[in-house]
């Protein structure tokens, strides 16, 4: 679903974020596999689509979505990427955030 959003992109990652309401309230957690330009690397701002940056970057932009985890698979050269998660400010924003990823990354969301 995300890959053809993005047709310059290279590197197939399995992802997975919470979508925090506050810093310590999840609303649950999306999940789904992007096409990326570049290699996820651990403790750097995801790479995400240049243009689903531009139109959120409140949710994507560096200081948000932070990888806390890359591991590739020697075999199928996919990742396997977990970040810290996006808190957002409030429910009505974490709502945003879920339906962005839906509909624009193609992630699928999981409700805590």
């Amino acid at each position: 679903m995300g890959t053809e959003r993005t047709p310059q992109a290279e590197y197939q990652v399995d992802v997975s974020v919470t979508i925090f309401v506050s810093p310590t309230q999840a609303l649950g957690f999306a999940s789904g596999t992007l096409a990326v330009a570049r290699p996820p690397e651990a403790e750097r701002a995801f790479p995400w689509p240049v243009e689903w940056v531009r139109q959120k970057p409140e949710y994507l932009g560096e200081g948000q979505s932070r990888v806390w985890s890359a591991q590739r698979d020697p075999r199928s050269g996919r990742y396997q990427v977990m970040l810290y998660g996006i808190v957002c400010d409030g429910e009505a924003a974490a709502c945003d955030c879920m339906r962005f990823l839906e509909q624009v990354a193609g992630m699928m969301f999981h409700p805590n």
